[in-house]
């Protein structure tokens, strides 16, 4: 191979490894903004896979490569050539062993945590809820990403009707003063309440499952769940699920607009 097409090769090669370590690096951080605390251990062991590979190799050649410091004897002044001595191999213009090594790490590190976030997301627990795929077929679709707006703390939510009310229904949310004047989301009793990190969206399973977990009592402060945000919320006494995105909230009056998704359970 010519000195061309082998820059070419190693150059495709670099840019094949990068593309790997990225694609790798994005997948764990959706992986970990997906999770919540409990569940990012996993994360964090795929990531320590990941770098102790590439350290090991990386660090290898300075033990097997380096040769042991020992006193050189002096040179023949007439050196003899020994018959028995083997001809010095010709350089096949290879790179030294070290790069070699520290390229394969640069690549065990991307493969590993390419593949460690595919292993991941497919073997790690999905909030609890089991086989998420026959657990969402508990819920019925009743009406999805529907906006509604609170003019200020005397409406409601009716998450049943996807309506707002005037006053307080079956299954309602309102909004009140939070105890500190900064706002909140006032919840029902028999209501547990889940606010999801980051900007996912889970399913009705999944929100059902985190919800039984982790329940809010009485109220969500505004800055508990700020626009782009979305909250779980299960109806305990028939496991009916309402899944809202805040999009706005007023810290003054106590207004709100959200994005909200309601499934009825399968009893």
């Amino acid at each position: 191979m010519n000195a061309g097409r082998r820059r070419a090769v190693l150059f495709l090669a670099t840019l094949g490894t990068f593309g790997a370590a990225l694609a790798g690096l994005y997948a764990l951080t959706v992986l970990w903004l997906a999770h919540d605390a409990a569940d990012r251990w996993a994360v964090a062991i795929a990531f320590a896979v990941a770098a102790s590979g590439a350290v090991d190799k990386a660090l290898s050649p300075w033990a097997d490569d380096t040769p042991p410091t020992t006193p050189s004897p002096p040179p023949d002044p007439d050196p003899v050539p020994d018959p028995s001595d083997p001809e010095p191999e010709p350089s096949t213009g290879r790179p030294p062993r070290t790069r070699q090594r520290v390229t394969t790490a640069v690549v065990t590190a991307a493969a590993t945590a390419a593949v460690g976030a595919i292993v991941y997301g497919v073997v790690a627990p999905k909030d609890g809820s089991g086989d998420t795929t026959s657990a969402s077929r508990d819920y019925t679709l009743v009406y999805g990403h529907r906006t509604l707006s609170l003019k200020n703390y005397n409406y409601f939510f009716d998450l049943r009707a996807g309506a707002v009310s005037g006053s307080e229904t079956a299954w309602s949310v309102s909004t009140n003063a939070g105890g500190d004047g900064k706002g909140a989301f006032e919840i029902q009793p028999l209501t547990d309440a889940y606010v999801v990190p980051g900007n996912t969206v889970p399913s009705p399973a999944q929100c059902a499952a985190k919800a039984t977990r982790h329940p809010t009592e009485g109220r969500i402060h505004f800055r508990q769940a700020p626009p782009g945000r979305t909250v779980c919320l299960r109806d305990t006494t028939n496991g009916d699920v309402a899944v809202f995105t805040v999009i706005d909230v007023d810290h003054g009056n106590y207004a709100t607009t959200d994005e909200i998704t309601y499934y009825r359970h399968r009893s």
